[in-house]
């Protein structure tokens, strides 16, 4: 598997630190473009590409989500979303990215059945993927810990009407689970398994990162301990299906009390996959 690890803006990675996640082996970072990067800090953002290609990084994105509504119901904000996605490839071409993971969402209530609404949304999107795949940038959809793309009926529809890659967010299904009751934890790895066999042709990412309950709050992009044993099933899945997604330890939080997880600390994470791996 390749393994990556998420660089965001709150980063504030040094070349001994990308020196570091490359020598242990991570072979992609997976690069948020959300706000402030990359146009409102520039310099400052191209020197952190530069820094992380010259460790020999390859580079992934996650497009910027939280104000981008790619599948609104109006046309007006959905295509200004796709037109920023367009404008987002000219850095994505210069610095040879690899994929970019976007999420389809809308806070509208949408339904997935609306074939109409489906069709009108989806037909600009179809345009952004191939020319984002023109250039050599595989676009990856994700899944939702909510709303319609947390279920994966739906999702697998979205992915086939839009000829996409897909971004398997595992953590995503679990604070979804988490959200219900937390019944279905004692079969997560039969869950997992599901989700991953039926997704295995289209996956090229994987999300990995652990979900909490903090004072009755869902919390994602936690440490993965705990979870490593159903993530190291999966992966086993798709190697035997010949597969080599990216996976991305999206570990953003060191412990309960929210302190950022640096690299030394994704790079723990990493190694307790690798344990879970061997044993399982």
């Amino acid at each position: 598997m390749k393994f990556s690890f998420a660089v965001w803006p709150k980063s504030r990675l040094s070349l001994k630190d990308v020196s570091y996640a490359s020598s242990v082996g991570f072979v992609t970072a997976e690069v948020s473009l959300e706000y402030p990067w990359p146009y409102w800090e520039m310099p400052k953002f191209e020197e952190l590409l530069g820094i992380l290609k010259g460790q020999g990084l390859k580079l992934g994105a996650h497009l910027p989500w939280r104000d981008f509504a790619l599948a609104s119901p109006y046309e007006d904000v959905r295509r200004g979303a796709i037109s920023y996605m367009r404008r987002l490839l000219d850095i994505l071409r210069k610095w040879e990215f690899q994929y970019a993971v976007s999420h389809f969402s809308t806070k509208e209530k949408v339904r997935f059945n609306n074939r109409d609404y489906l069709q009108m949304a989806t037909s600009d999107l179809k345009l952004l993927i191939k020319e984002y795949r023109d250039s050599n940038v595989e676009f990856a959809v994700e899944n939702s810990p909510y709303g319609p793309l947390s279920q994966k009926e739906n999702f697998l529809t979205l992915a086939k009407d839009l000829e996409s890659k897909v971004c398997l967010d595992y953590g995503h299904i679990i604070a979804k689970i988490m959200g219900e009751g937390e019944a279905q934890l004692s079969i997560l790895e039969e869950i997992l398994s599901d989700w991953t066999n039926t997704f295995a042709e289209m996956i090229e990412v994987i999300h990995m990162h652990g979900v909490a309950k903090i004072n009755g709050q869902v919390v994602e992009h936690m440490r993965i301990s705990g979870y490593e044993k159903a993530f190291s099933r999966s992966l086993m899945t798709l190697e035997k299906l010949g597969k080599n997604p990216h996976v991305t330890l999206e570990v953003f939080f060191k412990d309960e009390l929210f302190r950022d997880a640096e690299v030394e600390d994704v790079a723990k994470e990493l190694e307790l996959l690798r344990q879970a791996r061997e044993l399982t």
